[in-house]
């Protein structure tokens, strides 16, 4: 049955692709042959990698580390905590903060494993790719060439691994740079009118929701000041360091009142601190 569903869609995909194809090769008469072959193949490189997408989330609950980082989420949505104190509760894997589990609670609306586990997946890679494509959305650049930018970064996103881990595993890395990159655009774009604030202020939340989600994530909370310190002077820096102290003391609140100061600061910061160095035989200075 999966295998029928993945040959449908990649028909339709293809099937989709090749007008599409044929009308921006049509319509870009007067561009150089290469360039016009170029944005001409942009839609079979969507339908190829909508396909390669398709097939990396169906094969997510193959994963076991898929199933131990959904299970967390999905327990704390009927009930469980999230936290649980030293010597207390079930063995879990749960080292982060509590944005990567909240952005997971829709998984627990799945009737079976199988199902959260896809639903998890899903939100990861959406996590992970709608941050970049309202990046190309909002920077300055003609349609074709913001298409082959995001063809390169797509591609490379399901060639490498690091990129491929942080799309389609289940894991905190999406939320984290997802709410990163959408920080650092709304910083970017942040307008010279009165709307300044809103934006910034949104940008501030984000920096927020990225460090709730990972902890290496922290040091957004103090680039973003620092940039927008050295772009657009110390009135918006303070604005935005202002507002992430106040976001990060309401979820700090929340946690805490949801999880225990305890159990949260033993799974969020002992645990890891206690975890051993990859290839620590050479220093720690080579480690990191």
């Amino acid at each position: 049955m999966a295998l029928n569903l993945t040959l449908i869609f990649g028909l339709l995909l293809l099937e989709l692709a090749v007008p599409a194809g044929r009308k921006i090769l049509a319509s870009r008469r007067e561009d150089p042959a290469v360039q016009r072959w170029l944005f001409a193949s942009l839609p079979f490189c969507a339908a190829i990698f909508l396909l390669l997408t398709w097939v990396s989330v169906a094969r997510s609950p193959q994963d076991d580390w898929n199933g131990a980082r959904t299970a967390p989420a999905v327990a704390w949505a009927r009930g469980m905590p999230l936290y649980y104190p030293h010597g207390v509760g079930p063995a879990t894997d749960f080292i982060h903060g509590p944005v990567s589990a909240v952005v997971r609670l829709p998984a627990a609306w799945a009737s079976t494993p199988t199902n959260a586990i896809l639903i998890a997946d899903a939100i990861n890679a959406a996590l992970f790719y709608l941050p970049v494509v309202l990046f190309m959305v909002m920077v300055g650049g003609s349609w074709p060439l913001k298409g082959d930018a995001l063809a390169v970064f797509w591609g490379f996103s399901l060639s490498l691994g690091s990129l491929l881990y942080s799309a389609y595993y289940v894991h905190a890395d999406a939320p984290a740079v997802g709410f990163a990159l959408l920080a650092c655009v709304c910083v970017m774009e942040a307008p010279a009118g009165r709307r300044w604030r809103l934006w910034l202020g949104v940008a501030a939340l984000c920096a927020v929701l990225s460090a709730g989600s990972k902890q290496n994530l922290a040091p957004i909370l103090v680039i973003l000041p620092a940039y927008v310190l050295i772009g657009q002077g110390w009135r918006r820096a303070a604005a935005v360091a202002a507002m992430e102290t106040v976001l990060l003391a309401l979820m700090i609140g929340l946690s805490v009142h949801a999880g225990g100061s305890v159990a949260r600061g033993g799974q969020m910061f002992t645990i890891p601190g206690r975890h051993p160095w990859d290839f620590q035989e050479y220093g720690r200075i080579v480690s990191l």
